[in-house]
């Protein structure tokens, strides 16, 4: 019954040439009226083409229309994507709904920093600051620094 909905929906900045190889699945696009905007990089470059793009929506919540962000698992060639709309947005807590891979197919790289060493994702510095390893889940705490 889920299937219909939102299909009257475009998403034709997903579709385009320059965005296609940042969807980890090219069924599963951001509608244009509800897609997270990053701030362009150089809009005069030629490789920063689609910079502002990335495959997440603004989801409503009980007091914003723009209260959560629904993105897909990160690709290795969007991890620096994932961290800048994190700086932008102002994001205080992620939550990941799936393992980096389930049934031998990878769902998501490894977007977060493995150890304590701060990790650079473009021009965003990510460190964990902790790691607390629970029986259902992993709570972590990173900062970021620009």
């Amino acid at each position: 019954d889920l299937r219909s909905i939102g299909t009257n929906y475009s998403s034709l900045i997903g579709e385009r040439a320059e965005n296609r190889l940042k969807n980890r699945y090219t069924n599963i696009l951001p509608y244009d009226h509800t897609r997270v905007k990053l701030i362009e990089m150089n809009e005069d470059d030629e490789e920063d083409i689609g910079s502002s793009y990335i495959n997440a929506n603004y989801i409503s919540g009980y007091t914003s229309p723009r209260e959560y962000i629904a993105t897909q698992g990160p690709l290795p060639t969007t991890k620096d994507d994932f961290w800048r709309m994190v700086w932008e947005q102002n994001t205080q807590t992620i939550v990941m709904i799936t393992r980096c891979v389930e049934k031998g197919k990878v769902r998501c790289d490894h977007y977060w920093p493995f150890d304590s060493d701060p990790t650079e994702y473009g021009d965003i510095t990510v460190t964990m600051a902790s790691e607390s390893v629970l029986p259902e889940w992993t709570v972590r705490d990173f900062t970021l620094e620009l």
